[in-house]
């Protein structure tokens, strides 16, 4: 699942009660030149700043948060590894019941 971070953005900018990309800057803790950068596709929003506005909005779906901010090229190989120890915890669960 892939996050649309211009709308969640802007939703951030609604819920903080801001209107200028400024302003959204200085609740997020970064630079407007950060955020600049980012509209202008020259540079991401980076971890911090991501997480930053999934709680500002008070966002659900922890895997699917996570996920998004996960680099394309490594989240189905994450999913697959976390999917594999899932597996292998629970045979150990099942087995330690019996």
């Amino acid at each position: 699942m892939d996050l649309d971070w211009e709308k969640l953005v802007d939703e951030a900018k609604r819920r903080a009660n801001v209107s200028s990309d400024a302003d959204i800057a200085r609740v997020l803790g970064v630079t407007r030149a950060a955020i600049s950068e980012w509209r202008n596709k020259r540079n991401d929003l980076g971890m911090l700043t991501k997480l930053r506005i999934l709680d500002l909005l008070a966002y659900q779906g922890a895997r699917d948060m996570l996920l998004a901010l996960l680099p394309k090229n490594k989240s189905k190989e994450i999913i697959e590894i976390n999917n594999k120890l899932t597996e292998r915890f629970t045979k150990d669960v099942d087995h330690e019941e019996k």
